[in-house]
C-alpha cells in the first residue's frame, strides 16, 4: 500500500500525529506517532490495547521508555466520589526488567481548598473468564495544597504472582486495569483536572 511521504523518493514513511491512542484491533498490531511532552513520538499498540512507546530509545543502548496511556484531559467535579478517568491492558511480561511506575501529570486543582486529589489504580481482572471484582493496587495522593499545572507525582510498582491490596503491586501478567480519581474534600467548589495517567516503563 502506498504510504504518505513515499512519492517524493526519499525513502521514509510519514505518519501523521494522532490525538490518542487508537482502539486496539483483534489479531492485529499498530505503529503510530502521537504527542508527548510536546515533541511528537513513535508508539506500538497489540491487539489486547497495551502501548509501548518506541522512542526516545534510552542512551548505551538502554530500554525504550514507553507509556500505557489511562487517561487525557479529564475533568473532575464530583467531591468524595470515585470517578473513573480511564483504562488499559498491560503485560509486564512483556518490558523484561524495566522499572514500572505510576504516574499521573498536570494534577490541578481550581479552588483553594482543604483536601487531597487521588489517583487509584484498580485491577479489572485478566479480561477472560469469569468476573473479577476490582482490586485496588496503588493510589497516588497529592495534596491540594502542592497541586498546580505542571505537577507530576510517581510510584514505583512490583511485578509480583500475588499483589497485594493497595501495596504498590501489580501482576507479573497480563491484566486489565482501571484509573479512577477520588476528591477528598469537604468543599463543593472543588474542581479537579488530570491531563494524563497511566504506567510508564523505564
Amino acid at each position: 500500500m502506498p504510504y504518505p511521504g513515499n512519492a517524493d523518493g526519499r525513502g521514509y514513511i510519514l505518519l501523521p500525529r494522532a490525538n490518542e491512542d487508537p482502539d486496539p484491533l483483534l489479531n492485529n498490531g499498530k505503529l503510530y506517532s502521537k504527542i508527548e511532552g510536546g515533541v511528537t513520538q513513535l508508539y506500538y499498540q497489540n491487539d489486547a490495547g497495551a502501548v509501548v512507546q518506541l522512542t526516545p530509545v534510552g542512551g548505551g543502548g538502554g530500554s525504550a521508555m514507553s507509556q500505557v496511556t489511562g487517561s487525557t484531559e479529564e475533568e473532575l467535579d464530583t467531591i468524595n466520589t470515585e470517578q473513573r478517568v480511564g483504562g488499559f491492558a498491560f503485560d509486564p511480561s512483556l518490558v523484561g526488567d524495566a522499572s514500572v511506575t505510576f504516574r499521573a501529570v498536570s494534577l490541578f486543582n481550581t479552588a483553594d481548598v482543604s483536601g487531597s486529589l487521588e489517583i487509584r489504580l484498580y485491577d479489572m481482572g485478566p479480561g477472560t473468564g469469569a468476573f473479577f471484582a476490582p482490586e485496588l493496587r496503588a493510589s497516588l495522593v497529592v495534596a491540594y495544597a502542592n497541586v498546580g499545572k505542571s505537577y507530576i507525582t510517581n510510584q514505583l510498582l512490583s511485578a509480583v504472582f500475588a499483589p497485594g491490596i493497595n501495596m504498590n503491586e501489580i501482576h507479573n501478567t497480563m491484566r486489565v486495569y482501571e484509573l479512577r480519581a477520588y476528591l477528598n474534600t469537604s468543599d463543593v467548589a472543588a474542581l479537579g483536572l488530570i491531563s494524563w495517567g497511566g504506567l510508564l516503563v523505564i
